[in-house]
C-alpha cells in the first residue's frame, strides 16, 4: 500500500495521528538486533532472511523519509503535523541499534556495488573488488534508496556522521570511487543522475577531497 501513489495521501493521515513516542517504539522494534545483527548466524536460510529484513527496514525508513519531507511542503494543509524531520530523526537517533544498522547498510551497499558478499568478513574492505560492469536497474534502485537514507541520518544526527566519517574512509576511497561511480551507474538508466549525486554526496561528507567526475 506504501507503494502506490494514490494510497500515499492516507498513508500520511494515518502517521499523522501517532505520537512521538510512537516513533520512538517503532523505530526501536524495527531495528531490533537479533533481526538485524547476521554476521553470527552460519545458517544460510537465517541469513538469507535477515538481508532480506535489512532490506525491509531500508525501504521503510526511505518511505517515511519521503513522506515526512512531503508533509514539510505542505505545511499549509497539516495542522500540527506529527510526522516531520524532526520528528522521525530525533527518534532514530535515540536507537541504540542506529550504529550497528549504519555498519550493515554501509556494508550492504559495497555488496551490491562490488558484485561481491562481504558478509563473511568482519572487515568490509576485505571484500574482493569487483569489476566495473554497470548495475542492474534494480541495483540501482535498491542503492539509491539506501543511500538516501545513509545521507539523510548522516546531514541529521552528529553522531552518526561521525562514526561514517571515522569508519567508512576506506568504502569510498577503494570501492565506491568517483570512476567506479560513472562505469556502474550508465547514463541510459532514467535515475542516473539523481543516484550519482546522491552517492557522491556522501561520498563527500565522508571523505572531504573526494573528487567528482
Amino acid at each position: 500500500m506504501i507503494k502506490g501513489s494514490e494510497a500515499l495521501s492516507n498513508c500520511q493521515h494515518v502517521l499523522q495521528q501517532q505520537s512521538t513516542t510512537f516513533y520512538e517504539n517503532f523505530l526501536r522494534a524495527l531495528l531490533n538486533v537479533q533481526l538485524l545483527k547476521n554476521s553470527t548466524i552460519t545458517n544460510q536460510e537465517l541469513t538469507g532472511l535477515c538481508d532480506e529484513y535489512l532490506e525491509a527496514a531500508v525501504d521503510i525508513f526511505y518511505y517515511l523519509i519521503v513522506m515526512a519531507e512531503q508533509i514539510a511542503w505542505k505545511a499549509m494543509e497539516v495542522t500540527h503535523p506529527n510526522l516531520t524531520s524532526h520528528t522521525l530523526f530525533s527518534a532514530i537517533s535515540k536507537h541504540p541499534n542506529l550504529e550497528l544498522f549504519l555498519d550493515l547498510l554501509m556494508r550492504k551497499c559495497v555488496s551490491l556495488w562490488t558484485q561481491g558478499d562481504v558478509k563473511s568478513s568482519p572487515d568490509v574492505t576485505a571484500a574482493v573488488v569487483g569489476s566495473n560492469s554497470a548495475l542492474t536497474p534494480s541495483e540501482c534502485v535498491r542503492l539509491y534508496r539506501s543511500f538516501v537514507v545513509l545521507y539523510r541520518i548522516i546531514t541529521k544526527i552528529r553522531t552518526a556522521k561521525h562514526r561514517a566519517c571515522s569508519k567508512y574512509k576506506e568504502e569510498f576511497k577503494y570501492y565506491i570511487r568517483p570512476d567506479s561511480v560513472t562505469a556502474k551507474i550508465p547514463e541510459s538508466y532514467p535515475a542516473c543522475a539523481i543516484l550519482r549525486n546522491v552517492i557522491r554526496s556522501v561520498a563527500v561528507l565522508v571523505l572531504p577531497g573526494q573528487n567528482s567526475r
